[in-house]
């Protein structure tokens, strides 16, 4: 399974277009493009992952697009790993259970007191 790091991404949204009107642009340490993530109608079937050279087409639903979107602004590191056709994916590393985000304004750590 190849695999690359996400390190940055750009989000488009294009005017006058039926289809792809919104693309994520998915980028390595280096600044390549690494992968595009298009957003499809929740209708029909969705098209096959594609890896053109070194460059993966992931197709996701356009009701997931918030998800994506959360995954890429809040997580991290993110790697983007092409399985096949039918078995690519956007993915965490292992993470931590009851990890949770911290509220606003609170410490990193927390510590005992008294």
């Amino acid at each position: 399974m190849r695999t690359a790091e996400v390190t940055r991404y750009t989000y488009h949204l294009f005017s006058s277009r039926d289809e792809d009107a919104v693309v994520v642009f998915l980028y390595d340490d280096t600044n390549d493009v690494v992968g595009e993530a298009f957003f499809v109608g929740d209708g029909g079937p969705l098209p096959p992952a594609t890896n053109v050279g070194g460059r993966v087409a992931l197709y996701f639903r356009r009701s997931q697009l918030p998800a994506v979107l959360d995954l890429l602004r809040n997580e991290g590191p993110i790697q983007l790993r092409w399985g096949g056709a039918f078995d690519t994916s956007l993915s965490t590393e292992y993470e931590p259970i009851g990890e949770g985000e911290a509220p606003a304004g609170a410490p990193h750590v927390l510590r005992r007191t008294g």
